[in-house]
């Protein structure tokens, strides 16, 4: 500001001077008025704006932090505190990455800019996700094969005793049929344990 405010004071001389000796030179009529009100015309409005911005208080800078990893509701808060706000400018395609988390970002970590100052991210929209097959009324000899037909791995198993269905078949799981995972995911599943087997067959 002091350095910009130097360079005006000498355009502003040398403009008077170089005025004056046109003004003198031509013979006009009450010279140094006309000067003065050329200068009035340029001067006022930069000193107007000069005192506008002596009076503004200058914006404080933080160091922008590392998102990198984090979600995109840890990195908000983390910006708040700082004063800065978060912009998701781009969604990764799905890849090996879990969802919601910021692969990049702009301004870099440890750049110091004014508060207020919009960080964009990338962030990634996690691994392909795909529909989670019915395994319901099904037994649990075809468990195997499916859930490996279609990515899956068996999780945990659970026995429930009832006689609503035969011996060994599913009739409960979680992940909900026909909801989506990622692929590899596991499925638990809760099978009948029908003690009365070989009368309901």
């Amino acid at each position: 500001m002091v350095q910009w405010f130097i360079f005006y004071l000498l355009f502003l001389v040398v403009f008077l001077i170089a005025a004056a000796i046109i003004v003198i030179r031509i013979k006009i009529s009450h010279p140094f008025r006309i000067v003065f009100l050329l200068t009035a015309a340029i001067a006022i409005p930069v000193l107007v704006q000069l005192i506008f911005y002596s009076f503004t208080p200058e914006l404080p800078t933080v160091t922008v932090p590392n998102l990198v990893g984090m979600s995109p509701a840890e990195a908000e808060k983390i910006l708040t505190l700082k004063h800065l706000s978060l912009k998701i400018k781009e969604v990764i395609p799905p890849g090996d990455t879990s969802p919601d988390v910021i692969l990049d970002q702009l301004p870099e970590a440890g750049n110091d800019v004014k508060t207020g100052k919009v960080v964009s991210v990338s962030v990634s929209s996690g691994p392909k996700r795909v529909m989670v097959p019915n395994l319901i009324g099904r037994p649990l000899s075809q468990i195997y094969v499916v859930l490996q037909e279609m990515g899956f791995v068996l999780g945990e198993i659970r026995i429930k005793p009832g006689t609503d269905y035969p011996d060994n078949t599913v009739i409960e799981q979680a992940p909900e049929p026909n909801s989506e995972a990622a692929p590899g995911s596991s499925l638990d599943i809760t099978i009948m344990s029908n003690p009365n087997n070989e009368e309901n067959e």
